[in-house]
């Protein structure tokens, strides 16, 4: 019988987000389906190509990517279309935070605030649009620090507001003992729920949709295993990256723990359309969606039901 190879672009060095996956993999799940699975971390090339740009270019057949940036490539790439297969978290897990002892009691008070800027689409219009729904007025230093830099660059206090990871930076912050405040994006007129989507190009979709779907169900079971063996989890994400962000077990295990509400148990990889229509809603609401002629659109091109396809939605894990 023929392997079929899939490449998965991360959105992140290994981390619990890709758990399920991990575990597939040390399983020997993804042998069993006739796949041979790659996963590349964005360290590999030192982060000189996103994900999205990875997806866009052809060279992966997967990445990860957050919602902004699936977006922005359903705007900005007329020929093809990128398809939102999976969510691999259920709930939103991420928040701006500051340190507790800065006194910020409200998105307002980040006026004026270091900033870290991960170069992430509408990045800067999105938090604008977070503050001023607060009354404040969305101006605020900005740091560049990169996706890989910006938590780094909170902990040395070159910056004083990051966005994080309640299941991850989170974790850190309180192995290292720092308060923070913290305000979680879906809490705040932005129904931010869906932070690590899964995504396909429509032409290999069409390809390799036989071999996707297998690899689907397998990182599903993945997942749900995680729920259940968090610690056997953590070991085989471990060993199964083998990077060395992942050498602290402890912390591991931590993070396993607060990340298991978050997987979905068997009811991985679903997302509701209708999110989707609510965040692009308030998007276009406030402003914050750019053409490619970097003018604000008003309604987008593109209809949410052919770019989001769940095909996990009828199915079970056994």
């Amino acid at each position: 019988m023929e392997s079929h190879c899939l490449k998965i672009a991360l959105d992140s060095t290994p981390s619990v987000f890709h758990t399920g996956m991990y575990v597939a993999l040390g399983k020997g799940w993804f042998n069993d389906e006739e796949l041979v699975v790659r996963f590349i971390s964005p360290d590999e090339d030192s982060y000189y190509q996103t994900p999205a740009q990875k997806l866009w270019k052809g060279k992966v057949d997967l990445a990860i990517l957050k919602p902004e940036e699936f977006t922005c490539l359903n705007i900005s790439e007329p020929a093809h279309r990128f398809i939102a297969l999976a969510s691999l978290l259920q709930n939103n897990t991420q928040a701006i935070g500051v340190r507790k002892e800065m006194g910020v009691a409200r998105l307002a008070h980040l006026d004026g605030k270091r900033y870290a800027y991960m170069g992430l689409p509408y990045e800067h219009r999105l938090l604008r649009c977070l503050i001023k729904h607060d009354r404040g007025k969305g101006k605020y230093e900005t740091i560049e620090t990169g996706v890989a830099g910006a938590w780094r660059a909170f902990l040395r206090r070159q910056v004083d507001v990051v966005r994080y990871h309640t299941i991850w930076e989170g974790v850190d912050a309180a192995c290292r003992h720092i308060s923070l405040t913290s305000f979680m994006i879906d809490e705040h007129h932005l129904p931010y729920r869906y932070t690590h989507i899964l995504c396909v190009r429509d032409d290999v979709w069409q390809q390799k949709q036989e071999a996707i779907r297998a690899f689907l169900r397998v990182v599903a079971e993945g997942y749900y295993f995680a729920t259940e063996h968090p610690d056997s989890a953590a070991n085989l994400l471990m060993e199964g990256a083998r990077h060395p962000s992942l050498n602290n077990v402890r912390f591991l295990y931590q993070t396993q723990l607060r990340a298991l509400a978050h997987y979905g148990g068997k009811n991985w990889g679903r997302m509701d359309l209708a999110y989707w229509h609510d965040l692009w809603n308030v998007m276009l609401e406030y402003k914050v969606l750019l053409g490619l002629d970097k003018k604000v659109l008003d309604h987008l091109p593109f209809a949410v039901e052919e770019v989001v396809q769940p095909v996990l939605q009828k199915e079970t894990v056994a």
